[in-house]
């Protein structure tokens, strides 16, 4: 598992001492300098054995600054976010859900987000929340943009004060804007973007 650092040369790297390992302790974070100059030993948090998974039961590793880190673990029938803003040299809990997040926390060097909600075995959702906050992990904020109840097809990314989100749908694609940070959106209903799914927003993207 590899997390790069944007507009830096620095990555952070997962790995794991033994194929036949199947114990969080055996996987270990190291931060490497991808031009070559070398590689520093990093921490993680406690991880816990899960069967058929060489990395325990990390979810996501994501990084928007040298410093700032946010790590997702599953736990029970939920999810744990842990946050560092020193380098993964320590982690804090900072978010205990009783859902899985949607996809990978986004985290720009502003803000982190994700989309949470009750899900049942056949991916249909209820309840889904857009959780935000600073660098820091604390506090939260919660927002309900109105997503359809199906799990597929969820794209999510932000830039400054910018928040998109895509929802693809087997007969239409479903956009949400937010300019304040994911707290309130307008959205559309494109139906008319016959392969909306192969479309990617960038961080210049701002007209829709």
């Amino acid at each position: 598992l590899l997390a790069s650092v944007s507009g830096s040369h620095l990555a952070y790297v997962v790995s794991v001492s033994s194929p036949a390992c199947r114990d969080g302790s055996c996987v270990s974070l190291a931060q490497v300098d991808v031009t070559g100059s070398g590689s520093s030993k990093r921490n993680l948090p406690p991880l816990r054995t899960t069967s058929g998974s060489l990395l325990g039961n990390l979810e996501s590793l994501t990084f928007s600054t040298a410093s700032n880190g946010y790590l997702t673990v599953t736990s029970g029938s939920g999810t744990e976010l842990f946050v560092t803003t020193d380098g993964a040299r320590s982690w804090h809990l900072r978010l205990r859900t009783n859902s899985y997040p949607y996809q990978e926390v986004y985290a720009t060097p502003q803000r982190v987000y994700a989309i949470t909600g009750t899900c049942s075995g056949m991916g249909v959702c209820s309840n889904q929340h857009l959780l935000s906050a600073p660098p820091s992990g604390t506090p939260w904020m919660s927002s309900t943009p109105r997503l359809a109840g199906v799990m597929a097809g969820l794209g999510l990314v932000a830039y400054g004060n910018d928040v998109w989100i895509q929802q693809t749908q087997p007969a239409n694609v479903l956009l949400f804007h937010s300019t304040d940070d994911g707290r309130t959106f307008n959205s559309w209903n494109t139906s008319s973007l016959f392969n909306a799914s192969t479309c990617y927003m960038t961080a210049s993207s701002t007209r829709q």
